[in-house]
């Protein structure tokens, strides 16, 4: 029996994602929080952060932390991910599943 190709509804899976809690929304989603942050940080710097440094919330995102100066440092990255940090949109080795 053949296998039937259907045309994928790609709205459709954005829909269910976002309803699932798997994707963030415009400029509120945590990744657009944790990229206004590192902008926020190297502009204070002066200088833009080499590939081995993050933007570290003291209090992270997901539990509310917001951008101020006083809530991020610059970390490396293998001790920020090794803390529970995120990679881009990865888990960290130490992070817990939900």
């Amino acid at each position: 029996m053949a296998k039937v190709k259907r045309k994928r509804d790609y709205k459709r899976e954005r829909e269910l994602a976002i309803r699932r809690g798997e994707t963030g929304v415009g400029s509120n989603s945590g990744d657009a929080k944790r990229h206004r942050a590192r902008r926020k940080v190297e502009k204070k710097l002066g200088r833009d952060l080499g590939p081995e440094e993050v933007v570290d919330h003291v209090n992270p995102v997901k539990d509310g932390g917001g951008n101020d100066h006083s809530n991020l440092r610059v970390r490396r990255l293998k001790p920020n991910a090794a803390h529970g940090g995120r990679i881009g949109n990865r888990k960290a080795k130490g992070e817990k599943k939900a």
